[in-house]
């Protein structure tokens, strides 16, 4: 890659090169100059109005600052110019649903990038997890279902996937799900923590799970997210005698979150 003390000798040279100047605001971006690299690619849209380059470029140095409208209009653009373009409709989808947290619209982007390329595992996966947050679980674990026909290897799929079993009160799957995740990632904190929360407050390897997840991720949020259900089940657990019946395990469990939490 090319230095910009290299881009700017050659736009001395070449002054009227929109190319020149779309690879001079990357390099500004990956500098983190976000004021520069704007200036670069506007300068390039005005040399050329019909460069696909600078638009999208400008749109994600925008999203990256937290101007999500001028984002969106830069990609809008860009889609224009390159209807066709699945990364585009993602990523403009992508923009709609974390900046503007308009899911219709993410949904309707992400439908549009699968249209045009049936493979496109990150359209699936944005657009199930634009489904679980609006409650729509049947659609989010379909989407989740092909994502993970299409890439197997991936814990956090799993553990969406999960998320919607139990919202939708399927937590036998759900618990499958999670088995997986931390099957592939056995240091994933917030997997343990869901599957144990499916297990229920009356199941001691729900404070098996949670004593896991705490110890790897002593977390605030983590520990805020389930504090009143760590509480109930240990509450429900240490209120038989002796901790009767109780796995030496479970006990084991219990100690340390007593320890960790302060109960």
């Amino acid at each position: 890659m090319k230095t910009i003390a290299e881009y700017d000798q050659e736009i001395r040279q070449n002054p009227n090169d929109a190319k020149l100047y779309n690879a001079r605001g990357n390099a500004y971006a990956d500098e983190e100059d976000d004021d520069k690299a704007i200036a670069d690619f506007t300068k390039a849209i005005q040399l050329d109005p019909n460069y696909i380059g600078p638009y999208y470029n400008r749109g994600m140095t925008y999203y990256n600052i937290g101007d999500i409208n001028s984002a969106i209009t830069d990609l809008t653009k860009a889609m224009q110019l390159e209807p066709n373009n699945a990364e585009i409709c993602y990523i403009r989808g992508f923009v709609f649903l974390t900046g503007k947290k308009d899911f219709v619209l993410a949904i309707a982007d992400f439908d549009q990038a699968i249209k045009i390329n049936p493979n496109y595992t990150l359209a699936y996966y944005k657009r199930g997890i634009a489904y679980k947050v609006t409650d729509d679980y049947d659609r989010a674990i379909d989407d989740f279902s092909k994502v993970i026909q299409l890439d197997s290897s991936n814990a956090n799929i799993y553990k969406d996937r999960g998320d919607a079993y139990c919202r939708k009160g399927d937590n036998s799957k759900a618990i499958m799900d999670y088995d997986q995740a931390v099957r592939i990632n056995p240091n994933y904190a917030e997997a343990y923590l869901a599957r144990g929360m499916a297990y229920g407050i009356d199941s001691e390897q729900a404070i098996i799970d949670c004593e896991t997840a705490l110890r790897l991720n002593l977390d605030n949020r983590l520990i805020e997210s389930a504090r009143g259900f760590l509480d109930a089940t240990y509450k429900r657990l240490t209120a038989k005698k002796d901790l009767e019946g109780l796995t030496p395990k479970a006990i084991e469990a219990l100690k340390n979150i007593e320890k960790m939490l302060g109960l």
